[in-house]
């Protein structure tokens, strides 16, 4: 009988014990939730915001407040607010990156004066300075810092894409794309691993989500969906491969798409949507 009631005991440890590694397994979804907090109240602030992570995990932030460009930095128990540029309306578009110190890299669009501007906090003060100077120029502004911690930003000219990159004494400036009445409105930019940039974007003249790739002598154009009113609001990655991945906004039937590209054919599905027939 002893050795008998021992294996009870003994399978009934094994077995609550189970039950406790079970409930443990499933405990720590449930128990997560959201943090919220408002980083700034000031004013009528918050819009056109862009955010990074910095090497501790902590979160900066860029954004527009009414006409200027602010930033915020978390430490790890507070936030700390700055005014970066506030000569004019400025601060719209912003696009943000860490650079090789953890410093922040701004691009954004100057309201007033319609022109393309960065900045760069180096340890002291933002050093700020005019990317383009041609009328239009800083809608949807995109910025990547490449492998030399250069920085390099795609955005929207009135009616043509157009990408800059600092060389190290300049800024070069090239036309994408410039072949349609509107184009390149939306535009999200990224390298990939020799520092060629892919950009997607919205080809608004005919309402189609279109992509182009530097390949090292020219820019190479594609329409990757052109199914109703698609390509605003797109967001780019390359795959370990190298090969782009975007997700974007189709307006007729307010669906979120995601399109990819996988040799030799390219998918475009939509991940969410309406019901069919549903108005």
């Amino acid at each position: 009988m002893g050795s008998v009631y021992r294996r009870l005991k003994r399978d009934d440890l094994i077995l609550a014990g189970l039950l406790i590694v079970a409930l443990v397994a499933v405990t720590p979804a449930a128990a997560m939730e959201w943090t919220v907090q408002t980083v700034d109240d000031v004013g009528d602030v918050g819009e056109f915001t862009s955010l990074a992570l910095d090497s501790n995990g902590y979160p900066r932030i860029s954004y527009h407040n009414s006409t200027t460009m602010k930033y915020a930095a978390w430490n790890g128990s507070e936030w700390h607010n700055q005014t970066v540029d506030r000569v004019g309306n400025v601060g719209e578009y912003t696009s943000l990156a860490l650079n090789i110190s953890g410093y922040p890299c701004i691009s954004y669009r100057d309201a007033t004066n319609s022109i393309l501007k960065y900045t760069a906090w180096n340890g002291s003060f933002w050093n700020t300075e005019t990317v383009d100077n041609t009328w239009g120029a800083g809608w949807y502004t995109s910025l990547s810092l490449n492998s030399s911690d250069y920085p390099c930003v795609s955005y929207h000219n009135t009616t043509v894409l157009k990408y800059a990159s600092w060389n190290g004494s300049s800024w070069v400036i090239q036309t994408v794309d410039s072949s349609a009445n509107i184009v390149g409105a939306h535009s999200s930019l990224a390298l990939n691993g020799g520092d060629y940039p892919s950009i997607s974007y919205y080809y608004g003249t005919n309402g189609d989500l279109k992509y182009a790739a530097w390949n090292g002598t020219a820019w190479a154009l594609q329409i990757v969906d052109s199914v109703g009113d698609v390509g605003k609001y797109t967001s780019l990655a390359l795959d370990s491969s190298g090969n782009p991945r975007i997700s974007y906004y189709e307006n007729i039937n307010k669906d979120l798409k995601y399109a990819a590209w996988s040799e030799p054919i390219q998918r475009a599905m939509t991940i969410v949507g309406r019901p069919t027939g549903k108005k």
